[in-house]
C-alpha cells in the first residue's frame, strides 16, 4: 500500500477494498489511541507523536488503512481535543523530492478522482513535528484556513 494502492467508497460507508484483496470497514468511534499529536494550543506532544509514527508505519507496511483527525480552521466544531476539524484515512507512505509523506484519501468531496488524488500529501516536518499537506477536494479546500494538520491518530479496527 506504498502509493495508496485501493478503493475507497465513502458513499458505502466508509468501506475501503484494496488492491491486496482485503476488505476494511474503518469505524470513527471509540477513543483515540494517540491525541493531541498537534494541538492549536499546546503544539506537538512528541511522546504521542513518537507512537503515533510508529503505529502509522506498522499499520502501513502491514496494508491497514488509518483514520486520523486534522486541523483545518482556527477553533473547532466541538471535538474533545479542542482542535478536530474533520477526518482523512491515510492509506499509504512514502518520499518524493518534499520529503517524506503520508498519502490519504479525503471524503470532503462527492468528487471520487479529488478524493483519493495521489497528490492528497501530508508531510512530516522533523523540525516541528507537524505533519501536514492540502487535500485536492477543491470545494471543501477553498473554504479552509490553512492546510491540513494532523491531531490525532486512531489505532484502526477491521471488520469483514
Amino acid at each position: 500500500m506504498k502509493n495508496g494502492g485501493g478503493h475507497f467508497a465513502p458513499e458505502l460507508g466508509g468501506h475501503f477494498e484494496l488492491e491486496s484483496g482485503a476488505h476494511f470497514k474503518l469505524e470513527l468511534g471509540g477513543q483515540y489511541h494517540w491525541n493531541l499529536h498537534y494541538t492549536e494550543q499546546n503544539r506537538v506532544n512528541q511522546a504521542n507523536l513518537t507512537k503515533g509514527l510508529s503505529y502509522l508505519k506498522y499499520a502501513l507496511s502491514n496494508n491497514i488503512p488509518v483514520i486520523v483527525g486534522v486541523d483545518d480552521n482556527p477553533g473547532h466544531p466541538g471535538n474533545p481535543d479542542n482542535s478536530t476539524d474533520h477526518f482523512i484515512v491515510i492509506v499509504g507512505m512514502g518520499s518524493n523530492s518534499n520529503g517524506n509523506y503520508f498519502q490519504f484519501y479525503d471524503n470532503a468531496s462527492g468528487n471520487t478522482s479529488q478524493g483519493t488524488s495521489p497528490l492528497n500529501l501530508l508531510y512530516y516536518n522533523s523540525s516541528t513535528g507537524k505533519i501536514s499537506g492540502k487535500s485536492q477536494c477543491s470545494g471543501y479546500f477553498n473554504s479552509v484556513a490553512h492546510d491540513y494538520i494532523i491531531t490525532q491518530i486512531r489505532k484502526s479496527k477491521t471488520k469483514l
